[in-house]
């Protein structure tokens, strides 16, 4: 298969299940803004904003490096994913501890800061699929990337009924996001214990050095754009009083318009390990690209 058809069958499976996934996520959108009302959706849309700019630290570019190293040398693979798991471990407990005391500074509720944590906890979840995710990416198999975002967002339509059936709250809801994270998680697992190597549990100090160096610019544009989509709603939190309502009204639109990003960042996403292993390899085709 030529690189051409690689990028062309990877961006196909790529696009197929972010479509179907767009589905499930227009459905979950729409019942779940029925169902909590303004106030509700706007308390649970500020405490994914808020998790998702502080989760910066915990996810700060490192899968960005795994893509581009592992698709240069596959021999890689084994000790990238049991020290960059190593990593995460130790920035996810920082982030955790960071965004607490954010919170506290600011003044937020206790009762707000209990939501922000789980869905902050989700995200974390989520970054430590981000791993495997990205040595798939590495090997261009992102059929199982395609399946994994299928069986994520179908999940949280399930959960999402189900919470609705049982007539929970706004706090309860959150755990919506936090049982689909790890139900994600246990998906990637599985795949990485079929296709990838064991990973090499050896902590090397000076491979943790590189690998953060190497991740401080994907990390950098990873902030900016996580602030850029996030940080209205968190002004909003902070500019007006009893804003909930506000931000629900605010984030109901908004997010029908933000899941269409799937279509940019799929093409992308093909495109990026081919170009790391051609950085390497053929100027010629790199350029090309």
């Amino acid at each position: 298969m030529n690189t051409i058809q690689r990028i062309a069958k990877n961006t196909i499976f790529l696009a197929s299940s972010n479509i179907i996934g767009f589905i499930f996520s227009f459905f979950f959108l729409v019942y779940t803004t029925r169902y909590l009302g303004s106030e509700g959706y706007g308390l649970l849309s500020f405490a994914i904003a808020f998790a998702s700019i502080s989760i910066f630290l915990a996810d700060m570019g490192i899968t960005s490096v795994i893509v581009r190293d592992v698709a240069r040398d596959r021999s890689k693979t084994a000790t990238y994913i049991g020290n960059s798991i190593l990593i995460k471990l130790v920035l996810a407990a920082i982030t955790i501890l960071a965004t607490a005391a954010i919170g506290f500074i600011l003044g937020y509720p206790f009762s707000t800061m209990k939501i922000v944590m789980v869905i902050l906890l989700s995200l974390i979840v989520v970054s430590f699929s981000g791993i495997i995710s990205s040595v798939i990416s590495a090997y261009e198999i992102m059929e199982y990337i395609s399946i994994g975002t299928v069986i994520y967002n179908s999940i949280m339509l399930t959960f999402a009924l189900l919470a609705i059936g049982l007539e929970v709250d706004v706090y309860g809801f959150a755990y919506v996001y936090l049982l689909s994270s790890f139900f994600s998680l246990g998906y990637y697992a599985l795949v990485s214990l079929r296709r990838f190597p064991r990973p090499r549990w050896d902590i090397d100090l000076d491979l943790w050095k590189y690998i953060i160096r190497e991740a401080i610019p994907f990390g950098l544009s990873s902030v900016f754009v996580r602030v850029y989509y996030y940080v209205d709603t968190v002004m909003i939190s902070l500019l007006i009083l009893n804003p909930n309502e506000v931000m629900g009204w605010y984030n109901a639109a908004y997010r029908m318009v933000i899941i269409l990003s799937f279509i940019p960042v799929t093409f992308l996403g093909s495109l990026y390990p081919i170009m790391s292993k051609l950085y390497v390899s053929s100027d010629k085709y790199l350029g090309f690209m």
